[in-house]
């Protein structure tokens, strides 16, 4: 090959690289973005109803992590606690089967909805009548305010509040009942009786075994952490520990639930029964530090008592 071949051979291939050096580098390949997940399964519809075979719809709705929410009533997996008060469809169609409460839940993707779902069947048959009472201290014959009563009756459990004289009101009832009735500090008591006429009931509570110091406080969730509430007590490292909190703003469906722990003992305690209150007792243990945690639903404000030892 003579010099201006060479030459022009040269400048072609001297083109072609200038040509790849102005070529663009392939882009780095994206990050795909996560797929969105259920962060919660909520229960929406009607939990009372009159008598055993009427039925109400219950939907289900499921929130993403991108803050979007879904019907899925259609796919959710429904469970009952107790079947003889309730079934549920798929679909979430409820049926009364029988007069009660119990709880519903809703699951999702996994994701199980909080709390439950209380659902009771209401409708009593018959004439009813009054079912009053007074509860007394077992050792000293002085009313007992603050106690707590409950009576089971055509298969609707009533709640009532001892007042300062130490008198409870728990409606009208029919037939056979049975009462019980507890409060900090106290041995929790039961009371049988055939409601067939006003009845008015006499209760005497058996205090505790010991010296205790009993202290109260009302309080609220925080906005920031709403439906959960947290404390520490220190006391003596013997002797029994005992505590309740009660509702001061339930709304419909509320519940409460109350965990205590010390070192090598504890309790906890919630009822999906619309009561709205909840106790927990256990024997202290460790060095006396004791956990509170209490978690509750459609309540805001709450009174907490406890007893621990002198």
């Amino acid at each position: 090959m003579g010099p201006m071949r060479r030459l022009v051979a040269v400048m072609a291939v001297a083109v072609i690289l200038t040509a790849c050096g102005h070529e663009k580098s392939p882009a780095a390949p994206t990050k795909p973005t996560p797929e969105p997940t259920v962060t919660l399964v909520e229960i929406e519809g009607t939990y009372q109803l009159a008598s055993p075979g009427l039925t109400t719809q219950l939907r289900a709705f499921a929130t993403y992590s991108d803050g979007i929410q879904y019907d899925v009533t259609r796919d959710a997996v429904w469970t009952v606690f107790d079947d003889k008060v309730v079934r549920i469809a798929p679909g979430g169609m409820a049926t009364a089967t029988g007069y009660g409460e119990t709880t519903v839940l809703a699951s999702y993707a996994g994701v199980v909805s909080k709390y439950g779902f209380g659902f009771r069947v209401t409708a009593l048959a018959g004439p009813q009548y009054a079912l009053t009472g007074v509860v007394r201290d077992a050792s000293t014959g002085a009313p007992l305010g603050g106690a707590h009563a409950a009576a089971l009756f055509s298969g609707v459990t009533h709640y009532a509040t001892t007042d300062g004289s130490g008198a409870f009101d728990l409606g009208t009832a029919a037939g056979p009942t049975a009462v019980t009735v507890g409060r900090v500090g106290y041995e929790d008591a039961v009371v049988n009786a055939t409601v067939d006429a006003p009845t008015r009931l006499g209760v005497s509570l058996v205090p505790t075994a010991g010296a205790f110091i009993e202290r109260a406080v009302e309080t609220r969730f925080a906005p920031e952490s709403p439906g959960q509430w947290t404390s520490r007590i220190s006391t003596k490292s013997d002797g029994q520990f005992d505590v309740e909190v009660q509702g001061l703003d339930c709304g419909d469906s509320a519940f409460l639930q109350i965990s205590a722990m010390s070192g090598t003992g504890g309790g906890t305690s919630g009822r999906f029964d619309f009561s709205c209150y909840a106790r927990a007792r256990f024997a202290i243990g460790g060095d006396g530090n004791i956990g509170i945690i209490v978690t509750g639903r459609n309540v805001t404000r709450f009174r907490l008592t406890y007893r621990e030892p002198r």
